[in-house]
């Protein structure tokens, strides 16, 4: 599909050349995806065709079944729900509520064989979890309604935050080098807490806004690149992005890569997507050994090369585009 896309609009350099590289980003977290079921490579192949639509122009809805695709995963995550902010903005309406309906019907469905009151205790049993652990000020304390503990491995911006702000439990810095077992600042929970839900609005406040300048943008990179720009941001908002979710930056690097920025920008961008291959890519266990993963991860670079990338496409969108006829 992307190299699809691409082709519709050409970059500086051959589709398959920007495909190779991009793969190259995003490898690590492409095998531990894989290894695992590759499930965080299909919701993004899913959120990706229902929401990137070249050849389409804004304000057109030629396929609005493909709003399916997103409705499937909303069924499984609630993150992708900024993809339908995207949807409204473009003008996409038809494949905004097939997106909604489809979601809708997978949440009623188990009412089917377990009767309107047995789904009505089970899923609000779900809820009630969900927002038990959305409402967490201290990720190191131990989680309600059997969620995961804290993990180095969970590379989310609210670990992020207490990571640096807060205080880290002692069983968590006897898993990392000596050099690395900093506790950390000793702010309270709820003040750490409370900093990176404003993050994390900021960052989607930022996207909208830059969203809603481009919306009726008829450059085809637009096209493409503006949903990637969200995909970040639903890795940092969630309160659990282990690093294999990180596989579904691949069409953000993609995009970067074979659209190509102009001649002053392209020197920096290679600085930084090497900068993010080293950093974030290459220390795998097999290369670091499991102390300097934990390491790495404690320090967590893969949280900050997120964030980069982010404002990297950020940047790229704010330029000023060809308007819409």
């Amino acid at each position: 599909a992307l190299r699809v896309w691409a082709e519709l609009h050409p970059g500086r350099d051959p589709p398959w050349l920007a495909m190779l590289v991009a793969l190259l980003l995003v490898v690590r977290f492409l095998l531990r995806d894989m290894a695992g079921g590759g499930g965080n490579l299909v919701w993004l192949t899913l959120v990706a065709l229902a929401c990137i639509r070249p050849g389409e122009a804004p304000g057109e809805d030629r396929r609005p079944a493909l709003g399916a695709l997103l409705g499937l995963v909303l069924a499984t995550k609630p993150t992708p729900l900024l993809f339908l902010g995207w949807l409204a903005l473009r003008g996409r309406r038809r494949t905004l509520a097939v997106a909604v309906a489809t979601a809708a019907a997978l949440h009623l469905a188990p009412m089917l064989t377990m009767g309107v009151d047995g789904w009505g205790r089970a899923y609000g049993h779900w809820l009630d979890g969900v927002l038990a652990y959305a409402r967490q000020d201290d990720p190191f304390a131990t989680p309600a309604y059997d969620f995961p503990p804290f993990d180095w491995m969970n590379q989310c911006l609210r670990c992020a935050v207490a990571r640096y702000l807060g205080t880290v439990p002692q069983v968590h810095l006897d898993e990392l080098p000596e050099g690395l077992r900093f506790a950390g600042l000793g702010l309270e929970p709820a003040t750490y807490a409370d900093l990176s839900r404003l993050l994390v609005l900021a960052l989607v406040a930022a996207s909208f806004a830059v969203l809603w300048r481009r919306r009726r943008d008829a450059d085809p990179a637009v096209e493409w690149t503006a949903p990637c720009l969200l995909i970040p941001v639903t890795l940092l908002a969630s309160p659990i992005t282990w690093k294999s979710h990180h596989v579904q930056l691949l069409p953000l690097c993609f995009a970067l890569l074979a659209l190509g920025p102009g001649a002053r920008t392209r020197r920096g961008l290679r600085v930084l997507l090497g900068a993010y291959f080293v950093l974030c890519v290459l220390p795998g266990g097999d290369v670091v050994g499991k102390l300097g993963k934990e390491g790495m991860q404690s320090l967590y670079v893969v949280t900050a090369g997120a964030v980069a990338l982010w404002l990297a496409t950020l940047a790229r969108l704010a330029r000023p585009g060809r308007p819409a006829p």
